[in-house]
């Protein structure tokens, strides 16, 4: 699989009395209360070293013949840390490292490892970011469906983004569908399959074909985990529009929603309070606005509250894994893959170009930038992180820039501006979105 070419093609609590009621209880978990940005799951059990809630991690794909992909770390003081996965266990990430989650004691991350180098999926201690267990693309089995091409049943093949409810359930995005991989699982040969393919997750491609592909329908574009309980976008060429629920150890999708409206592509989706989530769907042809959704999960099944047209594309990019957009209180911030970041004010439907990042970065005359994937903000401290490059073009270096903003007023403030200490940015994760603050 091809890497990249400018960007790459396809492209979360903290109290003991949460995860007893978690449980021991048969009710539906509510996002945002096992922890914040719909974090959930097994509880953190670290909050020293890497898995400080007041850490900041990049997630750098690299590029090829230029430079390894890398893990850069913010500490609480702001002090930079560059390679840091290197660093401490002397050793390389796989290719194109995608994603990264912290679940109890554990950091895990995702790489995009075509061709099979270091590895897909790496375990690492949370604390101390040291390696305990690493997966190669070719130690990934399941079991295929039916009337599938020879090819499937081993590894990954576009893995986009990544979940983890507990130690025996990872959840993976890939351009087939949604994974589970048990890492504790010893297998035989008599039971080689450590990952199973979720029912609901995908289609079939070639339908008229005896030998069919596999496609997903589950967006990459930002999961959710409350709980026992994962939710994920759906929507695009091979399904229409609306979320999809997976439940802990259960192979297939326990509900699914969808939802007619023209604006057909998912942006993502974020926690909200009272058992709710928010969404964002687009559609390329209508560049000028896009879709916010509301949608209720708090009892057994799946709501669609509400729906409202707002000003602004929140497009997240093919190749991206991060939401098109970042969603603190009432505020709605996106790029649309321009330079301009719009803020949204949800309440009064109002859309006002906030920060213009070529006043900040100048790479030269025309000043080019690319946005190397969509904005985090981190309610806790109302920080936005914002990547940008010069080109990510295969084989070229280019300069690279991490800015980060104080956006808790109507004016931002540029508080760092990292320059070259970051490189094709795949992801931006705030620890504390994994814990319950």
């Amino acid at each position: 699989m091809t890497t990249m070419n400018k960007r790459n093609l396809y492209v979360l609590l903290w109290a003991f009395f949460a995860l007893i009621a978690v449980s021991c209880s048969d009710e539906p978990a509510v996002p945002g209360q096992q922890g914040e940005n719909g974090s959930g799951g097994t509880v953190p059990t670290s909050r020293e070293g890497y898995a400080d809630p007041a850490g900041v991690f990049i997630v750098n794909g690299g590029n090829p013949g230029v430079c390894a992909g890398s893990l850069t770390y913010i500490a609480p003081d702001g002090t930079v840390e560059t390679d840091v996965f290197r660093k401490v266990n002397g050793s390389d990430l796989g290719r194109s490292p995608r994603a990264l989650y912290l679940c109890g004691d554990k950091i895990y991350i995702l790489c995009d490892d075509e061709p099979e180098t270091a590895g897909t999926l790496f375990i690492c201690d949370a604390k101390t970011l040291q390696l305990q267990k690493v997966f190669k693309n070719s130690d990934l089995k399941y079991d295929a469906p039916d009337n599938v091409t020879d090819t499937y049943g081993t590894g990954l093949r576009n893995p986009m983004n990544l979940a983890v409810i507990d130690e025996r359930n990872v959840y993976v995005v890939d351009i087939e569908g949604m994974f589970r991989i048990d890492p504790t699982k010893v297998t035989t040969p008599e039971d080689p399959y450590n990952m199973t393919l979720l029912e609901g997750s995908y289609s079939f491609g070639n339908q008229t074909s005896s030998q069919q592909t596999i496609e997903t329908i589950t967006s990459g574009k930002s999961l959710v985990v409350s709980g026992d309980r994962l939710y994920a976008a759906i929507g695009g060429f091979w399904s229409d529009p609306g979320i999809v629920e997976f439940v802990k150890g259960e192979d297939k999708a326990r509900h699914t929603l969808t939802y007619d409206t023209k604006y057909r592509d998912a942006a993502g989706i974020a926690p909200e309070d009272d058992g709710k989530l928010f969404g964002v769907t687009f559609t390329r042809s209508k560049k000028k606005n896009c879709e916010v959704h509301v949608f209720n999960v708090s009892g057994e099944g799946l709501v669609h509250e509400s729906s409202k047209v707002i000003k602004g594309m929140a497009d997240p990019g093919l190749g991206a894994n991060l939401a098109g957009f970042a969603k603190t209180g009432g505020m709605l911030y996106f790029h649309g893959q321009t330079s301009t970041i719009k803020r949204c004010d949800l309440g009064s439907n109002k859309t006002t170009d906030y920060i213009d990042v070529t006043q900040d970065v100048k790479y030269d005359e025309q000043n080019t930038i690319e946005m190397s994937c969509n904005v985090v903000v981190d309610p806790t401290t109302n920080r936005m992180y914002v990547a940008t490059s010069k080109d990510n073009w295969e084989g070229r270096e280019s300069p690279q820039n991490l800015l980060v903003y104080d956006c808790s007023g109507d004016t931002p403030k540029l508080l760092q501006n990292l320059y070259n200490q970051t490189y094709n940015v795949n992801g931006i994760y705030p620890m504390s979105q994994f814990h319950r603050q």
